[in-house]
């Protein structure tokens, strides 16, 4: 009568993609930074010299830097202490991409409001990460003050920028 007699018709199909299904899988980039080339020098199988080719295959590999890799970035500023003939004062630049009487700089912000407000880390899984992975030594109360201190400086942007992180 036109029903089959399984009932859970959908069990049946096989795992994966079906035939017709337009596949999802992760595309190749085309910016590639490091080219290498893989060769051997010896047959693995029984050690006899092996000369060079021009054929090969291509395989593109996604990932990270090694954390011995990913070291801090210490910038030290020297700002000019200049005197203004027509105001009659000491003037002084400020350095761009800083904040203000702060010690840390702003991807680090960037970085400890991302794991607290994207991924809603605790704050001893970040004072890890920072640790782990830069070699920052930061408290818990550390980075809350830095949290504190950002919202005031950032004003309202940091409220646009937390709602932007958590999406």
């Amino acid at each position: 009568e036109g029903r089959s007699s399984f009932p859970y018709e959908f069990l049946k199909r096989k795992r994966g993609g079906q035939k017709g299904h337009k596949g999802y899988g992760m595309k190749c980039s085309k910016d590639i930074d490091l080219h290498k080339r893989v060769y051997l020098s010896h047959c693995p199988e029984c050690g006899s010299k092996i000369g060079r080719n021009h054929c090969f295959d291509t395989h593109t590999v996604l990932d990270i830097p090694a954390l011995e890799q990913t070291h801090t970035i210490v910038t030290g500023y020297e700002i000019e202490r200049q005197w203004c003939r027509k105001c009659k004062k000491e003037v002084r630049g400020k350095p761009e991409g800083i904040i203000a009487n702060s010690r840390y700089g702003i991807n680090l912000l960037i970085y400890i409001m991302i794991l607290k407000y994207g991924i809603r880390a605790t704050l001893d899984s970040i004072v890890f990460s920072i640790n782990t992975n830069y070699g920052i030594k930061i408290s818990k109360g550390g980075i809350m003050n830095f949290l504190h201190r950002a919202s005031g400086w950032l004003e309202e942007r940091y409220e646009i920028i937390k709602k932007n992180i958590k999406v």
